[in-house]
């Protein structure tokens, strides 16, 4: 959808949850499942950040022992 050129910000910037709290009543079914699905950008934040700690942390950068995969 973001192709097409439908706006969808609204809806995923609206909540202080991670993922979309009921399924949105839209004319267009499968917009509403797509919304239904996205996570928020507070839900897209906490995905970034755990991939960029566990890409750090897979390449031996020690930022905390309690986030070593293999602790001695």
């Amino acid at each position: 959808y973001v192709h097409t050129g439908i706006t969808f910000g609204s809806w995923i910037n609206r909540s202080t949850e991670e993922i979309q709290l009921g399924k949105p009543v839209l004319a267009d079914k499968e917009l509403s499942e797509i919304i239904h699905r996205a996570p928020t950008f507070i839900g897209l934040e906490r995905i970034v950040r755990y991939c960029i700690l566990r890409f750090l942390a897979s390449n031996g950068f020690c930022l905390h022992p309690q986030l070593e995969t293999n602790p001695d």
